[in-house]
């Protein structure tokens, strides 16, 4: 089921924003800057505060990868040789369109910083 939904989230529309906690105004994925939200600067962390955010960060997204590492042998158990080769297939192109996503954004990026 993890590498399912791993899956699926993977597979939304790329371009929509993806909040952390889903919510209007959560800080998006992605906003974690120097040890800190960007928002580190509106509650005046300081460079201790970063340091810990960001040694307490890496600590759980370790931990989250080896979750998801296991969920996946788990369920790559449990299916066919061919339920196999349509999961990597499918993986594949979500790898793909991520990737062209990220493509896509950095073009946009060096647009707007060239305008």
């Amino acid at each position: 089921m993890m590498a399912g939904a791993s899956l699926a989230y993977a597979q939304k529309d790329a371009d929509s924003p993806r909040k952390a906690g889903g919510h209007p105004g959560a800080p998006r994925m992605g906003q974690w800057q120097e040890g800190g939200f960007m928002l580190g600067d509106r509650l005046n962390l300081t460079e201790k505060q970063k340091a810990r955010i960001k040694e307490i960060r890496t600590e759980e997204m370790a931990k989250m990868k080896e979750i998801r590492d296991n969920a996946q042998v788990r369920i790559e158990a449990v299916l066919t040789a061919r339920q196999k080769t349509e999961l990597k297939k499918l993986r594949e192109e979500a790898r793909t369109r991520m990737q062209e996503t990220m493509e896509k954004r950095q073009r946009r990026n060096i647009e707007s910083q060239t305008e």
